[in-house]
């Protein structure tokens, strides 16, 4: 069976807005962990979300561009019930200067690695228990895998080079006052848009 386009799984009107209602307070919450952690305001817009093919990946982030390179953490993550599946994966990226504000605010993780690790914790398994929590799914994260410090391009090459689709929600972070520029991505294949869906749908009804 050949693998369904982009167009054809977009989401209805009413199940976009639901996504979209879900996917701001999850990242409030985010942005109140993160403001605690650093001891800094955590500046934030409305998640962009969107079903795109995989190699359109990296053209697709319009608010996280590097012309050096990037460091970043992935995350798998899997919710299993009533014998369904629906899996994602969390990637975490932090541009250069990021790194330094981080090394400033979080001098107790001098070690790059352990920061990014770290990072990729607060925010991507705080997005996660927020989600579960309003869809009623317990969503259960391996550890983070670090992402060496490469191009954004095979960043997102190397994370997502078997897929096809993806539905992204993509949340862009800022400190005030402060260079950083960090991006989480939720990154669902096509098996799991498709999951998503039917599970809106149940909240709608």
């Amino acid at each position: 069976m050949s693998a369904a386009s982009s167009d054809s799984l977009q989401y209805s009107e009413d199940q976009r807005d639901c996504l979209q209602e879900i996917c701001n307070v999850a990242v409030g919450q985010v942005g109140d962990t993160l403001a605690r952690k650093l001891g800094v305001f955590v500046t934030l817009p409305i998640p962009a979300i969107n079903i795109i093919k995989a190699e359109q990946l990296s053209q697709s982030l319009k608010s996280f561009s590097s012309s050096a390179g990037i460091y970043a953490a992935s995350q798998l993550f899997t919710s299993r019930q009533d014998g369904s599946e629906l899996s994602g994966l969390a990637l975490v990226m932090l541009s250069e200067d990021s790194l330094s504000d981080l090394k400033e605010l979080m001098p107790e993780l001098a070690n790059t690695d352990a920061l990014i690790t770290e990072t990729c914790c607060n925010m991507a398994q705080t997005c996660l228990d927020a989600l579960s929590e309003h869809w009623g799914l317990g969503f259960q994260s391996e550890a983070p895998k670090l992402v060496r410090h490469e191009s954004l391009k095979v960043v997102c090459e190397s994370v997502v080079s078997s897929w096809k689709n993806i539905l992204v929600v993509e949340i862009n972070y800022h400190l005030e006052g402060r260079a950083f520029n960090g991006d989480l991505l939720l990154l669902f294949p096509d098996q799991a848009i498709e999951a998503m869906a039917q599970r809106l749908d149940e909240l709608l009804a």
